[in-house]
């Protein structure tokens, strides 16, 4: 019974949630099958194959690729003066 895994465990073997592998392209993908009225199950093979097929490694990433910086706030009160009281 090792060949057949549920949608529990195979949401533990991706790290998603069991409502991400009950989604209907998801089983498509990962050919899934009925057992009795409600049982969802998959075959081992199948998954497996889906997770080697879709799994990018560190080594598979170009090194040159720029990473996204946050825009930093000016700091409008003292370098345009606009907080500042008037003085009288």
């Amino acid at each position: 019974m090792d060949d057949v895994l549920t949608v529990k465990q195979v949401a533990q073997l991706f790290g998603i949630s069991e409502s991400l592998v009950r989604r209907r392209d998801m089983k498509v993908r990962l050919k899934a099958f009925i057992v009795g009225t409600r049982g969802i199950r998959f075959l081992r093979e199948n998954v497996e194959a889906y997770q080697e097929l879709n799994t990018v490694g560190a080594s598979d990433q170009p090194a040159d690729v720029p990473v996204a910086r946050k825009r930093q706030r000016k700091n409008l009160t003292d370098k345009h003066k606009l907080w500042q009281r008037e003085s009288r």
